[in-house]
């Protein structure tokens, strides 16, 4: 395992005073055959699990890197997410309930085992899938409450609020609530895990200018702030801090790569 770089960025964000959100999304290619795909089963599912434990244990708050990382206030809360946009259809092709459930639940089993006080954090799941192969919200986690154990392998359920406009932002959180509240589950905190508008790229319903995304991002968060009780919303991120350039990354222009609130330059947006 090559640690640099999460070491970098864990020590980083501690010393500004952020918490730690780490998301276990796609198996290494010398573990699994290739990195974006349906979780791991079998051997390669015993690979991917001793790698979970390692990482949990290495950046647990009783840790000994934390140790040797100069300026660090008191350890930070560290949670982890169990794979991205599950339901989406594109990280994990054809998703079903059945399957992520049985996944959450033995990736939450060694997360707990290496460090019993971290977050386990569901899947940010999208209102609609991206894919033709992927389940909508409201399909999907009424589908994962109705696999046994479920209530058990998680600490706090997620959304990505991906929308057109703020109200559409509010209405996902809406429907997980909703869902959440028909399975008795209203007293989970729900976390916004990625939501944003983007700035550039090809057209598309949350591309918007720079401007409308100043006013959308005080819209939505200025709502979620007033209602934060209504859904129990504890966290909200915004996704991303900085806009990339596709090329250097490896993919098409698509609006996800301008939704920073810093452009490629690193000069504020609005």
């Amino acid at each position: 395992y090559d640690w640099t770089y999460p070491d970098s960025l864990a020590a980083d964000a501690a010393r500004d005073g952020y918490d730690l959100l780490f998301a276990l999304n796609g198996c290494a290619a010398w573990a699994c055959g290739g990195v974006t795909q349906t979780p791991p089963v079998g051997a390669a599912l015993t690979k991917y699990r001793a790698f979970v434990a390692a990482a949990v244990a290495r950046y647990a708050p009783t840790s000994s890197f934390w140790a040797g990382v100069p300026g660090v206030p008191p350890t930070p809360q560290v949670s982890w997410q169990v794979w991205n946009e599950v339901n989406g259809g594109t990280d994990w092709p054809n998703p079903t309930p059945a399957a992520y459930a049985t996944f959450l639940a033995q990736l939450s089993q060694t997360i707990k085992g290496a460090d019993p006080s971290a977050t386990v954090v569901l899947s940010g799941l999208d209102e609609f899938p991206g894919e033709s192969t992927g389940m909508p919200l409201k399909e999907f986690l009424t589908g994962l409450y109705q696999q046994p154990g479920f209530k058990d392998s998680f600490d706090v359920a997620a959304v990505h609020a991906y929308a057109a406009d703020p109200a559409g932002a509010a209405h996902v959180l809406d429907v997980a609530r909703r869902v959440m509240f028909e399975q008795g589950d209203q007293t989970r905190p729900l976390w916004v895990t990625e939501m944003s508008w983007s700035t550039g790229g090809p057209p598309h319903p949350f591309t918007v200018t720079e401007d409308l995304q100043n006013q959308y991002l005080a819209q939505s968060w200025d709502k979620m702030l007033a209602c934060r009780d209504r859904w129990n919303l504890k966290h909200v991120l915004w996704f991303a801090l900085q806009d990339v350039d596709p090329l250097s990354v490896g993919l098409p222009d698509y609006w996800g790569v301008h939704n920073g609130l810093l452009r490629q330059d690193g000069s504020a947006k609005p």
